[in-house]
């Protein structure tokens, strides 16, 4: 929990609004809900959201599938 913390801190913008709403949420928000907030179509949440979870496995903070 404290290392997802600190991987959170490094975060800004859409991105720890993906973290945080999408990723570590108990009840994550939809990738259209984020995509209406920024005005982007949903694909490009997804690949926000991927690069985001990449990183996660990098700092090996997430099992890899």
């Amino acid at each position: 929990e404290e290392k997802l913390q600190r991987f959170g801190a490094t975060l800004a913008g859409r991105e720890l609004e993906i973290f945080r709403d999408r990723i570590i949420a108990d009840n994550p928000v939809t990738l259209k809900a984020l995509g209406d907030r920024w005005s982007v179509c949903r694909e490009r949440v997804r690949q926000l959201e991927e690069r985001i979870v990449t990183r996660l496995r990098d700092h090996n903070l997430l099992e890899t599938p």
